[in-house]
């Protein structure tokens, strides 16, 4: 929507919204292939991830909101205490 608004207003141009398009197919495409490699990641070490008793996410600046959510979410989802820090 950004994007057909964006050649509407004539921020860009229409080929440049057609690129965007095109990247963002890309990006797309490739999420198959990052769960994979998560996957691959987890089971490789499981072991170690279950054994942890606490997390820090570490964000800096725009990311500390990010960070904290994180914390939350960390928090919430796999009940493991988890702090958020600039």
């Amino acid at each position: 929507m950004g994007l057909v608004s964006a050649d509407a207003y004539g921020s860009i141009n229409h080929a440049k919204q057609l690129e965007e398009l095109y990247d963002f197919e890309n990006i797309i495409k490739q999420i198959p292939k990052v769960v994979n490699i998560a996957k691959d990641f987890y089971q490789q070490n499981y072991l170690k991830l279950n054994s942890i008793n606490r997390l820090s996410i570490i964000g800096y600046g725009p990311t500390y909101g990010t960070a904290k959510e994180g914390e939350t979410k960390f928090t919430e989802t796999i009940r493991i205490p988890t702090h958020g820090h600039e």
